[in-house]
């Protein structure tokens, strides 16, 4: 997830707050199973499979980027400005940090929550400039360059449907050439939907002709793939790690998946 990814969040963790076990029984990858259990899973079955759903932030790239820029940059530098300083107090940044906490817990999993525009008018400050200055920090996860590579190479089609500002998209495309392997590119705001609401999966079904049963998505937010299984997406899994800087975490009722490349080869059988 990217663009006012986790101001607050450690991680992916406070993305699940308040949401409800998928009630899809039959939705591969959701499932009441244990840590272990989930990360022994058997391996995914892609003569089932004929579309890859990704998301980006987290799942592809690391969520490192994301966090830093709004757990840090944005706040220290906020301070720096209301205050006229050039050196705030560690207390001076938090009551800063914690007020944009508190902003983004209203807009949380609406669409507001993802759009730089929206934040940078709140803010008055030039959050594309600022994605543009920590640029360094964007970088692949582990094996999602390898899984890239291996998909593009398959009979799937590959689906990039992402959350993110298109402004966003394009920064990262720019530092890594990531949309180059994809047959299309969905942002959540193409839609006016983030991918937490029922209305993205319809437009996205309707718009890539695509048949849910015999889709993959992966991300790293519970709630979008709570949302995911509800509109009935078959094959879900969900990245563990997606800040490599913090500690893996729990994926609740999905299968977990660290390493993309784990998912590889993308075999379909006799």
């Amino acid at each position: 997830m990217a663009n006012a990814t986790s101001a607050a969040d450690s991680g992916a963790e406070k993305r699940s707050v308040g949401g409800a076990a998928t009630s899809e029984a039959t939705t591969e990858g959701a499932t009441e199973a244990t840590t272990e259990e989930r990360t022994a899973a058997p391996p995914l079955d892609w003569a089932a499979v004929d579309a890859v759903l990704l998301d980006m932030d987290g799942t592809l790239l690391d969520l490192h980027y994301d966090n830093a820029i709004w757990n840090q940059e944005l706040p220290l530098r906020l301070t720096q400005r209301d205050l006229n300083v050039q050196e705030p107090t560690a207390a001076q940044v938090e009551a800063t940090n914690a007020e944009l906490v508190q902003r983004m817990a209203r807009v949380r999993g609406k669409l507001q929550f993802y759009d730089l525009s929206y934040w940078a008018e709140l803010t008055g400050f030039d959050l594309l400039a600022l994605h543009h200055d920590c640029a360094h920090k964007i970088r692949y996860r582990p094996g999602a360059l390898a899984f890239l590579e291996a998909l593009q190479t398959s009979d799937k089609r590959v689906v990039l449907a992402t959350n993110a500002h298109r402004d966003c998209l394009e920064i990262k495309h720019q530092h890594t050439g990531i949309l180059d392997y994809f047959d299309a590119v969905v942002s959540s705001h193409d839609y006016r939907a983030p991918k937490e609401e029922q209305a993205f999966w319809y437009a996205l079904e309707d718009q890539q002709a695509l048949q849910r049963e015999r889709c993959l998505f992966i991300d790293d937010n519970l709630e979008v793939l709570r949302s995911a299984a509800r509109f009935g997406v078959r094959h879900l899994r969900c990245v563990s790690h997606p800040d490599l800087n913090k500690e893996p975490r729990d994926t609740a009722e999905f299968v977990a998946v660290d390493d993309l490349s784990s998912l590889l080869p993308i075999d379909v059988g006799a």
